[in-house]
């Protein structure tokens, strides 16, 4: 019903708009002919983010206008709201389409020239922003996806996590790009996204992306996600960081159980700090403290200063991991103390022997 109403628009608009003021040529052949199943390839989604993209860059597309006494404020708005309308009159399911425009950039970065990927970014994020969630939910599946990749759960690069999240790193060293495109991808939508939608993330969390963490990897790529938007987040929607600060530390504790000593523990800890003493304060200190006390020694010992863990504590802990052979030799010094200051039985009566002689 959505085409023929879009048909139904446009033609009655031809005689006093340009061919180019709404939807797209292929858009057009579809309408005329709609009893075709039209699932469109990957180029019609590029040539779409490509016209918003250049309308945004200053080359305005379709048809110069009085914006003053137009609906729309400007061209790059224009062109947002057509292509949102040809987008939502598909053939097809939403999570299809939200798909193929993520695809854009995931499968189409060679298609791209690398001046403007970051514009094509911005445009596919502003697209699936604008879009109703049954489109731009789609992001947090395919973030699943990448934290259930099997290279993720078995890290054999030899690169670090940390270069291999990163865009520029990984862009300019030709190394895997999978990772950094979705992450990319997600961090502009979460850009231009409303605060109603942004604190959804929270869900999206909890019930995606939280189950998936089993090493350190993976919860260094998850807070990579939503690291940026803190801060947004404290202010739009006060208290939903600290939920998001709640389920860091439970994460921590899978990790910590399921991989063993971490390898990027200071920078951990040092975000945790971060959203203590910015974000949340002692909100969540009772449930913080709760969750320290069970990691490892080593944790515990550069997050005490978040809980009211003592150091003594800390060390009664290290002491029992410690081998059996180091925890008795305290224990022997006091014995052979004890041996000095009492002499034995025997020792006793041959003194006395030697006094009696005397």
């Amino acid at each position: 019903a959505l085409p023929i109403q879009v048909s139904a628009i446009t033609g009655a608009f031809c005689d006093i708009r340009p061919p180019n003021w709404c939807v797209s040529e292929p858009y057009k052949m579809f309408l005329q002919n709609q009893e075709l199943l039209w699932n469109p390839e990957l180029n019609y989604y590029i040539n779409l983010v490509r016209r918003l993209s250049d309308t945004i860059t200053g080359k305005n597309l379709f048809f110069n206008t009085d914006w003053r006494f137009n609906e729309f404020p400007n061209a790059p708005a224009h062109a947002l709201y057509v292509t949102c309308v040809e987008l939502l009159s598909l053939p097809m399911a939403p999570t299809i389409v939200a798909n193929n425009i993520v695809d854009v950039i995931v499968k189409g970065y060679s298609l791209i020239p690398q001046k403007e990927i970051h514009n094509y970014i911005n445009a596919v994020g502003i697209i699936l922003a604008a879009l109703p969630e049954t489109h731009w939910s789609v992001i947090y599946d395919r973030l699943q996806d990448a934290l259930n990749a099997p290279k993720m759960i078995k890290w054999t690069y030899r690169f670090s996590a940390f270069e291999l999240f990163n865009f520029k790193t990984v862009c300019e060293s030709m190394l895997e790009k999978s990772y950094v495109l979705i992450l990319a991808v997600a961090h502009s939508i979460f850009h231009h996204m409303g605060g109603f939608k942004l604190a959804a993330m929270t869900k999206y969390i909890a019930e995606k992306l939280k189950p998936c963490v089993r090493t350190e990897q993976q919860l260094i790529y998850l807070c990579h996600v939503f690291g940026p938007f803190l801060q947004r987040i404290d202010l739009e929607k006060p208290n939903t960081v600290a939920g998001i600060a709640i389920m860091i530390y439970e994460m921590l504790d899978v990790v910590d159980k399921a991989q063993g000593p971490l390898e990027y523990i200071d920078t951990i800890c040092d975000f945790l700090y971060h959203i203590k003493y910015i974000h949340v304060g002692n909100v969540i200190k009772n449930e913080s403290e709760v969750i320290i006390k069970r990691l490892r020694p080593a944790l515990q010992l550069r997050l005490r200063f978040i809980t009211r863990l003592n150091i003594e504590d800390i060390n009664t802990d290290k002491n029992l991991n410690l081998p059996l052979v180091q925890q008795q030799q305290p224990q022997q010094q006091p014995q052979q103390q004890q041996q000095q200051q009492h002499p034995p039985p025997l020792q006793q009566q041959l003194a006395s022997a030697v006094q009696q002689q005397a």
